[in-house]
C-alpha cells in the first residue's frame, strides 16, 4: 500500500503502480492511494507510470511476512519530452566571462525557425 500523486492536478486516479516483470499491478484512486495484494516476501522494485509524466520508482522495497509493506509517497512530475534545450550565451561557441546568460527551453521550435 501507498500513495502516488501527480504534480499539479488534484485528481490522482489512474496512475499505474507495478512491480516490473511480474503481474503485480494496481491503479491509484482519486486520492492517489493504491494497494497491491499477495506480493511475495523479498525485495522488489516498484514503478509508477502515467502518460505525460516521468516514471517514478522505488528500488528494493522490502516485503516481509510479518507486516504489510508501505511504500513512501511519490509525486510524478510532468514530462516535457526530449526536445528540451539549454542555450549558453545565446549559442556563442566561445566566451571569456565567468558570468553567462542561460536559456532553458521546453522545445526546439524556436531554434528550428
Amino acid at each position: 500500500m501507498g500513495a502516488a500523486k501527480l504534480s499539479g492536478p488534484t485528481d490522482h486516479a489512474g496512475i499505474d503502480v507495478y512491480i516490473p516483470g511480474t503481474g503485480y499491478i494496481a491503479k491509484t484512486d482519486e486520492a492517489g492511494n493504491f494497494t497491491i495484494s499477495g506480493v511475495p516476501v523479498g525485495e522488489h522494485n516498484l514503478y509508477f507510470e502515467m502518460d505525460g509524466y516521468h516514471r517514478g520508482q522505488f528500488e528494493a522495497l522490502t516485503v516481509s511476512a510479518s507486516a504489510s509493506a508501505a511504500a513512501p509517497e511519490v509525486t510524478l512530475v510532468i514530462s516535457i519530452g526530449t526536445d528540451g534545450f539549454i542555450l549558453i550565451e545565446g549559442g556563442t561557441p566561445i566566451f571569456d566571462s565567468l558570468l553567462v546568460s542561460l536559456t532553458v527551453g521546453a522545445t526546439m521550435a524556436d531554434l528550428r525557425t
